[in-house]
C-alpha cells in the first residue's frame, strides 16, 4: 500500500475510491448507479441509504421465507394431526363392540 502515515496515526490511509456528486434526490441516484455497487462500493453519496433500502429488502425476504416455513410446518403438524384421528376412528369401527347389545341372558 502507498498510502501516507499521517502523525499520530499507526495505519496508513489508502487513497479515497473515486466518487461521483449526483445532484439529484436520493432515489435517482440510487438508481443512477445501481443500488448493489451504491451501498457496496460507495460510488456516489447515497451510500449509507442504499446499503438501508438493501437491508430492508433483505430483511423482509428473509420474513417471507420463515414464515413459509412456518406454515409449513403448521401444515405437516395439521395433516399428522388428522392421519393419527383417522386412524384411531377406524380401529374404533372395525373394533367388535362389547357390551349389552350383543349378549343375551
Amino acid at each position: 500500500m502507498d498510502g501516507v502515515v499521517r502523525e499520530g496515526e499507526r495505519i496508513p490511509r489508502r487513497p479515497p475510491p473515486e466518487f461521483e456528486e449526483v445532484d439529484s434526490n436520493a432515489i435517482s441516484g440510487i438508481m443512477s448507479g445501481g443500488i448493489l455497487k451504491v451501498a457496496m462500493e460507495d460510488t456516489n453519496q447515497f451510500g449509507p441509504h442504499a446499503m438501508i433500502i438493501l437491508l430492508v429488502i433483505l430483511a423482509t425476504v428473509t420474513g417471507v421465507i420463515l414464515k413459509l416455513f412456518s406454515l409449513c410446518a403448521d401444515i405437516l403438524r395439521v395433516q399428522a394431526i388428522l392421519h393419527a384421528w383417522a386412524q384411531t376412528t377406524t380401529t374404533r369401527r372395525a373394533a367388535p363392540t362389547s357390551g349389552r347389545h350383543g349378549t343375551q341372558h
